[in-house]
């Protein structure tokens, strides 16, 4: 392992020399980019026998999330100088504002689950209806198919779900085994009430490991939560659900202090078939409404306040993060 320790040395080093916004981007593309050392490093992995594969990948994500790190550390400490920096020749004052509660929501979960050692992966919003239906297991004559449920372009769909990041992450090839990869994205349906809007967010993750099990979900989920809503006190329990792509599937429930259930999420165990055709045998995966979890955790019980852009009270509680 001389190899990594040396680029170990090598990102370090090389990042001590990066003094601006080009820099920290060249060094960011030097690594991590389309043609970056460490992603054709991950791409001569399919060379490997299954253990040197499992060895390296580690290895080589190791190096990928200390480049991200060194990368965001760079830019938030650049965004703070410039502010500093900034001279208004004319003083004056208005309301001070705050960031929208998804951002800070989102902001939050980046942080929750990078922390967790997942990486992140984005994808398209009109998706292919392969990677949003038929390779996650859903047949024809699913009610999702049906154009009073989801909006159809000429030969594309409005994705439903972030769920077919996972495909596309698959596929990439990227990752080898014992892995973690998450996504944030909008999502759309037709639905239009007090809770729902036609368009959303989601989050979506998965672990692939051998040892996956509902026990080591349920594990995760109950810390992811605990962190989000900042409180160690809650609780969650697992009910049997039905989804294509996960078997067996559960229906998450949390409870607060006032005692009261809510169901907030689905997950379960990635079906076989699915995971067998990238050559991975076990992982579990959860999917989780960003707008309904946010609302919970401000007090929001109107789903269209997301766009109403009037949170006074949400100015204190974005200088606290």
């Amino acid at each position: 392992m001389n190899e990594f320790i040396q680029l170990q040395d090598q990102i370090t080093k090389e990042f001590k020399t990066v003094d601006s916004a080009n820099q920290a981007n060249h060094f960011k593309s030097k690594f991590i980019g389309k043609n970056g050392i460490l992603t054709e490093l991950l791409n001569q992995l399919k060379h490997l026998d299954a253990e040197s594969k499992k060895k390296h990948g580690y290895e080589i994500n190791k190096l990928k999330n200390l480049v991200t790190s060194l990368y965001s550390s760079f830019n938030e400490n650049l965004d703070q100088s410039e502010s500093i920096q900034t001279d208004y020749s004319i003083p004056v004052y208005v309301n001070k504002g705050s960031l929208h509660p998804l951002t800070l929501a989102i902001k939050q979960i980046h942080e929750i689950m990078q922390n967790f050692g997942f990486m992140y992966e984005l994808g398209p919003s009109v998706e292919d209806t392969y990677y949003n239906f038929d390779a996650l297991n859903i047949d024809h004559n699913h009610p999702s198919r049906d154009a009073k449920e989801t909006f159809f372009t000429a030969n594309n769909v409005l994705r439903t779900h972030t769920t077919a990041v996972q495909i596309r992450a698959l596929e990439s090839q990227k990752y080898t085994n014992n892995f973690r990869v998450y996504s944030i994205g909008d999502v759309y349906r037709r639905d239009d009430d007090a809770t729902h809007l036609p368009m959303f967010h989601q989050i979506e993750g998965f672990v692939i490991d051998e040892e996956a099990s509902i026990a080591t979900l349920k594990y995760f989920l109950l810390n992811f939560l605990r962190k989000f809503f900042e409180n160690d006190n809650i609780s969650i329990r697992l009910r049997p659900g039905y989804f294509p792509f996960t078997e067996p599937s559960v229906e998450v429930d949390v409870k607060f202090e006032n005692g009261k259930w809510l169901e907030i999420l689905g997950a379960g165990i990635i079906r076989k078939n699915i995971l067998s055709s990238y050559g991975h045998k076990n992982g579990f995966a959860f999917g989780i409404g960003l707008e309904r979890i946010t609302m919970i955790k401000f007090g929001i019980n109107n789903m269209r306040n997301f766009v109403t852009n009037d949170y006074p009270w949400l100015q204190n509680y974005s200088s606290r993060r």
